[in-house]
């Protein structure tokens, strides 16, 4: 993990939305995240997410 200080400004923010749609007798769930500055990052964050969605299912 990287320990980089990184300045509180709106530019680094990483943004985090959740869709919930219905369907039937379910509900879909999508999560986006976006301004991930390395690839590094994108790739953790979709590891996990995984993981999150994983859990996700047992309830």
């Amino acid at each position: 993990m990287r320990s980089i200080a990184i300045e509180d400004e709106p530019e680094n923010y990483q943004n985090v939305t959740y869709f919930l749609i219905q369907e039937g007798g379910t509900t879909r769930l999508t999560i986006t995240q976006d301004n991930l500055k390395a690839k590094e990052d994108k790739q953790r964050c979709e590891q996990n997410w995984g993981y999150v969605m994983d859990y996700l299912k047992y309830f």
